[in-house]
């Protein structure tokens, strides 16, 4: 995290920043997000830069986030019959489909048939078979 500059905050402005400064990146967040309702509706133009300019941060933050939780594979990170993950990627998208195809699809012989007595309790949205 960037160090704020405390010499140009109002003194009640550097007595929550050092509260702030304790936050984890989940509390920033919220805390962003009340401070954007807080400006919201404010008309003057100020305001609007202000809450653009906030808007703007809580994006990058939620994508830092999402980097951290979900970075993406290594080039050399196994992936899929056998191919890395840059392996993969350097297919043509119909080689990749007839891999994935080839991995995942299903044919209806997989699945294994059950007798179900006629008066069985069908959840909803699944049809009723005579």
């Amino acid at each position: 995290m960037t160090e704020t500059r405390t010499d140009v905050l109002s003194p009640r402005v550097r007595e929550v920043t050092k509260v702030i400064r304790e936050f984890d990146r989940a509390e920033m967040l919220e805390l962003l997000n009340v401070l954007l309702q807080q400006l919201k509706g404010g008309g003057e133009e100020r305001d609007s830069h202000l809450r653009q300019q906030a808007l703007a941060i809580r994006e990058r933050l939620l994508e830092q986030a999402r980097y951290e939780a979900h970075p993406p594979l290594a080039d050399d990170t196994p992936f899929l019959a056998g191919l890395t993950w840059g392996e993969y990627m350097a297919l043509s998208e119909e080689e990749q489909e007839h891999i994935w195809n080839a991995q995942f699809t299903m044919d209806i012989d997989d699945f294994e048939e059950h007798d179900v007595r006629p008066d069985a309790y069908i959840p909803a949205r699944q049809k009723h078979r005579s």
